[in-house]
């Protein structure tokens, strides 16, 4: 019955959004859109990943594959940049797409359109400044002659294809937003099969790193370019004006992307400080092992992240109409789906992880029973806590949020620097520790009032 409740959601036409109930079916209606895209992109970029990682590893080695790893880290934190923009957008986009309010939705796009632009601007002379003076091989530790060569070059080309992206990425927000996740994946689809196809026809041919990261990184603009045509361009009430731009707007957006700055640095210390804390404190071959590591990690949490990217703009709409039963009901709805794919996951760690991880990298990433027992709990406890902060932020409660989630990143940070040279299983309990001692409690009771319906 519930199978065929699901595939009657999934169609084409909308629901009739005048009434609870058309909403409710509309806003599952979308979420089962994005989930059954989300499997074939999860499903596409596993494959990929499967292929690419080997084929990768075999050809640059390993301290090579491990400074393409190190850098992606490093480049992670880059989205920092945008000052919490990005988010603040999304979040007011959909708080004006709950109330039908096109021309504010208008002024929010146009004024961190042009706020994004400035900002890459500021930051391409930067990087054009201190990309060649600074000793960043020696600050990766970098060995081997060849690629320490290629080091300012590889960063290069990542941070030109950032910034180059960066005031593009406006249409991906406008996409999720709009609870348009399902063209998103689509998109990523395409761009997961021609970023393959570049890396295959690079490395045929010979290319050196920084040319392998120039094309797939490119790979991702073009994406971005497409999310942004079909969100901004072909939609005429998403046009942004001239008359739009406003310091007003600008200072409403700054309220809220402040905390969700606050949001993203706790965040990144949770999961891109790791990698880059390993360089510094043992070795680029470390690195290598943890991001196989982390590649086995993704697969699992790649299927339970699916089903929180879509009902994320389906809370804060939900809120924003004032359908506090819904938002209750699809909460709950969400909450027992991801726990139960989490324990699967768990399991799946503990029996397939070390085949995968030696697949990934024939044979030269290896990992005790430790590890992959810590994965699960981590898998499991993260994907708890997750749920609690959507929906904190759905409704208003963002700088909550950010007391926790930063109390979290910096004792996260504290204790992967203590316990790096432990090995990977020590840095993902360190990675834990605090969600599992303080989060899987706290979340929930800073949560209640809008679970027990007093909202």
């Amino acid at each position: 019955a519930r199978l065929t409740s699901y595939r009657a959601l999934v169609r084409h036409g909308p629901f009739d959004t005048s009434t609870e109930e058309g909403r409710s079916s509309e806003r599952y209606r979308r979420a089962a859109l994005a989930n059954v895209t989300s499997g074939l992109n999860q499903a596409v970029s596993a494959v990929t990943a499967l292929l690419t990682t080997p084929l990768t590893l075999g050809y640059l080695g390993k301290e090579g594959f491990g400074l393409w790893a190190a850098v992606n880290a490093l480049m992670a934190w880059a989205v920092l940049a945008d000052f919490g923009l990005g988010k603040g957008i999304q979040n007011a986009l959909g708080d004006a797409f709950g109330r039908d309010d096109f021309v504010t939705a208008r002024r929010y796009l146009g004024t961190g359109l042009a706020a994004l632009v400035g900002i890459a601007a500021v930051l391409l002379v930067a990087v054009a400044l201190t990309l060649g003076p600074l000793p960043w091989a020696d600050w990766l530790h970098v060995q081997g002659e060849t690629v320490r060569a290629q080091t300012p070059l590889v960063l290069g080309c990542v941070a030109l294809c950032f910034l180059l992206g960066f005031p593009l990425s406006i249409g991906q927000t406008v996409l999720t937003a709009s609870q348009q996740v399902h063209v998103w994946n689509l998109l990523q689809v395409g761009g997961s099969v021609v970023s393959f196809g570049a890396l295959l026809t690079a490395i045929a041919l010979g290319w050196p790193l920084p040319a392998l990261v120039l094309v797939t990184a490119g790979t991702r603009v073009l994406v971005q370019l497409a999310a942004i045509l079909w969100a901004v361009v072909r939609d005429a009430r998403l046009r942004p004006r001239r008359q739009d731009l406003g310091w007003d707007t600008a200072r409403a957006l700054s309220t809220v992307a402040a905390p969700m700055l606050i949001l993203q640095i706790g965040s990144m210390l949770i999961n891109q400080l790791p990698p880059i804390t390993i360089a510094r404190r043992v070795d680029l071959s470390m690195v290598a092992d943890y991001a196989v590591w982390s590649q086995v990690y993704s697969l699992p949490v790649s299927i339970v992240s699916m089903f929180d990217a879509p009902m994320i703009p389906a809370f804060r709409e939900a809120f924003a109409r004032g359908d506090h039963r819904w938002l209750r009901d699809g909460f709950a709805r969400l909450q027992a789906t991801k726990m139960r794919l989490a324990l699967i996951g768990a399991v799946f760690f503990v029996v397939f992880g070390e085949w995968i991880a030696g697949l990934l990298s024939q044979g030269a990433a290896r990992f005790d029973v430790w590890t992959w027992l810590a994965s699960g709990f981590l898998l499991c406890v993260g994907v708890w806590n997750v749920s609690y902060n959507d929906l904190l932020i759905a409704t208003d409660r963002t700088w909550t949020l950010v007391k926790v989630l930063f109390a979290n990143g910096l004792t996260t940070a504290v204790l992967v620097m203590i316990v790096a040279p432990q090995g990977i299983a020590a840095v993902v309990l360190g990675t834990v520790a605090f969600s599992a001692v303080a989060g899987v409690w706290l979340m929930p009771r800073l949560c209640q009032r809008y679970l027990r319906g007093s909202a």
